[in-house]
């Protein structure tokens, strides 16, 4: 069994079952609270999987989804008969899979998607799954002068993030694989890949060097803000290798002396939020 699966099973059987019948106001209001604990758990028990490879960062967005799924399910089903249970949970799986089949036509629609297109559908159907609980408890609760729904708000945001990282992850560049330091990417020992999160003004119109070899393949998604790569010649001149896009899958020309380096296009004005980046050299 794999670890991912270990440590959610461990997870999950320190839970109380998650009924799809709440017994009134109390309880549901007690579910809702405890949310985001659950949410930062399950995030927590996939953390190596979110910081991995392509494959294991599929599988950590999955597993997730799967642990928000039965909340979300209990929530809008509650005091509804079985049948409509069942409709809402095949309906949910509809909309997931529309999600995704979107991610895979935009980044195949110019025919480069890559292999990388499967992490942003997974991603992508996890942050409907976040978005549409918040939605519910919203809905449940935005005129409840008794409930702080702000403050609920807050606690979802940092369980699991608008950008799917930690809560020590959101404020500034960080990651446990991927760094940014003296404007060059670098990875933790034994790693050939990571991901990061950091706010967007500190990435934009930034540039990069990218340690790589000649005939390594490179995988590149970034979020908010596009990114090029370019081979800086040894008179310092960059060559572009790719277009300006989020996602690239490429295999790294020859450097003829000069390095690599990804250039993140500058942001739109006003924007606040953070940015994800994942690169992995294979």
């Amino acid at each position: 069994m794999k670890p991912t699966t270990l440590l959610l099973c461990s997870f999950f059987l320190s839970l109380a079952p998650v009924s799809s019948t709440l017994a009134g106001p109390a309880e549901l209001r007690a579910t809702v609270n405890a949310l985001p604990a659950r949410l930062a758990a399950l995030e927590k028990a996939n953390a190596d999987g979110f910081a991995g490879s392509t494959l294991s960062m599929v599988e950590a967005a999955t597993a997730v989804s799967d642990g928000l799924l039965p909340h979300l399910i209990a929530l809008e089903a509650d005091g509804k008969e079985e049948k409509f249970k069942k409709e809402l949970e095949a309906e949910i799986h509809r909309d997931m899979a529309g999600v995704g089949s979107a991610v895979y036509y935009r980044n195949h629609s110019h025919g480069w998607g890559g292999t990388i297109t499967k992490v942003e559908m997974a991603g992508s159907q996890l942050s409907y799954l976040k978005d549409r609980i918040c939605y519910e408890v919203t809905q449940l609760y935005g005129e409840d002068k008794t409930f702080d729904l702000e403050a609920w708000q807050d606690s979802w945001d940092k369980a699991g993030g608008a950008t799917d990282d930690e809560e020590d992850t959101r404020a500034s560049a960080s990651s446990s694989t991927l760094h940014i330091k003296n404007n060059t990417i670098t990875f933790s020992a034994g790693s050939t890949g990571g991901f990061l999160t950091a706010p967007v003004k500190e990435l934009s119109d930034q540039k990069l060097t990218l340690g790589a070899k000649e005939g390594q393949r490179l995988l590149i998604a970034a979020s908010r803000l596009e990114v090029q790569l370019r081979l800086i010649g040894a008179d310092g001149k960059p060559t572009p290798i790719t277009g300006w896009a989020r996602c690239h899958d490429i295999p790294l020309p020859a450097s003829k002396g000069g390095q690599y380096s990804l250039h993140f296009a500058k942001a739109p004005q006003g924007e606040t939020k953070d940015a994800q980046i994942m690169v992995e050299i294979q």
